[in-house]
């Protein structure tokens, strides 16, 4: 399992949908989000693909799809939903320790930690 699948478990535990669904050419606002959260984390966390590669890895899309999720990503931290900030906070470092763990006790901690929610985002135009 490569890094950005640990990436994916994770957003997708948080977010509550299935990994299938980020690979989907669906436009529904959840997979869109999860998505983009993922980007964001692959290049926040300093992975090695490139953004061409991070964006082809999602469903064959380009760099621009990834540079543009990256950003709402960056931009919606800095609104006022702390419920997404603290949420989006938190999973580098529930990811950090699937890097760094014996697959023997990663099993183990991963069935122990809290499954996080989404809040109800507001719909917004962009």
């Amino acid at each position: 399992m490569n890094q950005l699948q640990e990436i994916e478990i994770e957003v997708c535990r948080a977010s509550g949908i299935s990994t299938d669904k980020l690979f989907i050419k669906s436009r529904k606002r959840e997979y869109v989000l999860a998505r983009h959260i993922c980007m964001y984390l692959a290049k926040k966390l300093g992975l090695k693909p490139s953004l061409e590669a991070i964006g082809s890895h999602y469903g064959g899309r380009d760099h621009t799809t990834a540079i543009n999720g990256i950003s709402k990503v960056n931009n919606y931290i800095f609104t006022d939903d702390l419920d997404f900030i603290e949420i989006v906070k938190k999973l580098p470092d529930r990811i950090k320790i699937h890097f760094e763990t014996n697959p023997r006790t990663e099993i183990m901690r991963t069935l122990s930690m809290p499954v996080i929610k989404f809040p109800s985002l507001k719909v917004r135009q962009w």
